[in-house]
């Protein structure tokens, strides 16, 4: 099911559920298996939405997933099965909405040697590409 940002605010919030770890997950199509690649990044850990107001979106989103809401730090956080949603402040000029995702690494040094290579510039493990935060774990 997906909610549109007019309804829940933030941007889209999809819920699914895959009950059979073997089958295939339908919107990846039958050979999506074939494609993944966990050499340097095993998962997305979290995903950090962008708000004007990031509590009450957090609270908007909990009632409507039913996940715990806690706060670390000062940041309201969605506690999910697979992945943490944060829910922070707008401060980079873009508007409310996706902000950022925290990549579960399994090779760290491999991709800061990439974004080394690549001309990309990272700090404390954090990184922008396309207006978008990406943060290594």
């Amino acid at each position: 099911m997906q909610l549109h940002p007019r309804d829940t605010g933030g941007t889209f919030l999809e819920i699914d559920q895959q009950l059979d770890d073997d089958a295939n997950w339908v919107p990846a199509g039958d050979d999506w298996r074939a494609h993944v690649r966990t050499s340097r990044i095993g998962a997305i850990a979290a995903a950090e939405i962008q708000a004007d107001a990031p509590l009450a979106l957090a609270r908007r989103w909990a009632a409507i997933t039913q996940a715990p809401l806690v706060t670390a730090d000062g940041v309201p956080h969605l506690r999910l099965d697979n992945a943490d949603v944060r829910f922070v402040r707008c401060a980079d000029g873009r508007p409310e909405g996706l902000a950022g995702l925290d990549l579960a690494t399994t090779d760290k040094g491999a991709i800061t040697a990439a974004l080394k290579r690549l001309g990309i510039a990272h700090q404390d493990s954090t990184f922008v590409l396309d207006g978008m935060r990406w943060r290594l774990v």
